[in-house]
């Protein structure tokens, strides 16, 4: 990548962010979110599913067990 380009790209991401349009000049800006925090909750958004996921097969493979009953014996020949 041309050195001229990367270090344009790096001071945009930089520098403070524009504002947009038809807002005051100089109006007051709500802080931003540190990028952490977004990362965090989406961990937590993704551990809360997986959780209900586990949960779900959990339960199949309880009930799975239930109707794998080691002590019922299977009929023979004769149907017995």
């Amino acid at each position: 990548m041309n050195p001229m380009i990367a270090a344009l790209q790096k001071s945009r991401s930089e520098g403070p962010a524009a504002p947009p349009p038809g807002a005051p000049v100089g109006a007051p800006e709500a802080p931003a979110a540190p990028a952490g925090d977004a990362i965090v909750e989406k961990f937590a958004a993704m551990d809360a599913k997986l959780d209900q996921i586990l949960k779900l097969l959990g339960a199949d493979q309880q009930k799975d067990a239930a109707e794998d009953d080691p002590t019922e014996v299977p009929p023979n020949d004769d149907g017995y």
